[in-house]
């Protein structure tokens, strides 16, 4: 049959079909399929018959699902415009069939080709979540390396805080230590500035004594001075009656002198009076 020829020459443009098209073009199709989100993007859903003279649809669906209820999620713009156009063409084909089997191939490939697209949206959608959960898991293992190191990172700063808080101690006995040296120190300085006080105070009765040992060395110096003076002037006046004495002595001597020499004359001159 030419018909059946180019429908599967339709069908051979992506890959090799073999449909019995005889019930397409005399009985009515029946309706789409309904979309319901699983896993993998669809679920077996049940073909319900539209007339009561197909006895052998099949209805396939697996009995541990949960209702299509439970399951729906919403739908994408291209899976929407493919279902509309799957129902239009469907339901073209439920009333146009007996009368234009071409027009019905041609919505057939119309709603196929929207299936078609509808699957390599799917199918694009599909290939960017496998990027997608790799880049969840690389993003997951950063984050449990990131946790790791903050670990790492919280456990090295309580060290440093051990070791500083080790550190502060230390530097606090240091300090206790440094205390207790500047208290010995500034026990020291105090018994020092007390020994520099009374020295102070021994060097003012010093200087006191000094003064009075001065002013009475004036005094004595006065006195001496008095003294020698007076010396002096008992040493001239000794010298000025030595000088009349030695004055009077002279004149003794010679006076003896002339006694003897007229005591020799007067006896001399008896002597020769008597002889």
């Amino acid at each position: 049959m030419p018909l059946l020829h180019a429908v599967r020459r339709w069908f051979n443009r992506d890959r090799p079909l073999d449909i019995d098209s005889t019930h397409l073009i005399a009985e009515p199709v029946a309706p789409a399929p309904e979309r319901i989100a699983s896993g993998d993007g669809f679920r077996p859903v049940s073909l319900a018959p539209t007339l009561d003279d197909h006895p052998d649809a099949v209805t396939e669906a697996e009995p541990d699902q949960e209702p299509p209820e439970a399951r729906r999620r919403p739908l994408t713009a291209t899976e929407t415009s493919s279902e509309a156009t799957m129902e239009t063409t469907t339901a073209g084909l439920a009333t146009d069939a007996p009368e234009d089997p071409r027009a019905a191939m041609r919505r057939i490939e119309e709603a196929l080709t929207s299936g078609r697209d509808s699957q390599a949206a799917i199918a694009e959608a599909v290939g960017r979540v496998r990027p997608a959960a790799a880049a969840i898991e690389q993003m997951a293992e950063r984050q449990q390396r990131l946790l790791e190191l903050a670990e790492r990172q919280v456990a090295d700063a309580g060290r440093r805080d051990d070791r500083t808080i080790e550190a502060i101690e230390r530097m606090t006995d240091h300090l206790g230590r440094s205390n207790e040296v500047t208290g010995l120190v500034q026990r020291q300085l105090d018994a020092n500035h007390e020994i520099v006080r009374e020295t102070v105070t021994r060097l003012d009765q010093v200087a006191v004594s000094i003064d009075e040992g001065r002013r009475a060395s004036e005094a004595i110096g006065v006195a001496m001075s008095a003294m020698v003076d007076e010396m002096k002037r008992r040493d001239e006046a000794h010298e000025t009656r030595n000088g009349v004495l030695q004055g009077w002595v002279v004149a003794s001597v010679v006076a003896c002198i002339a006694a003897t020499g007229a005591a020799l004359a007067l006896a001399w001159a008896v002597m020769g009076m008597q002889s």
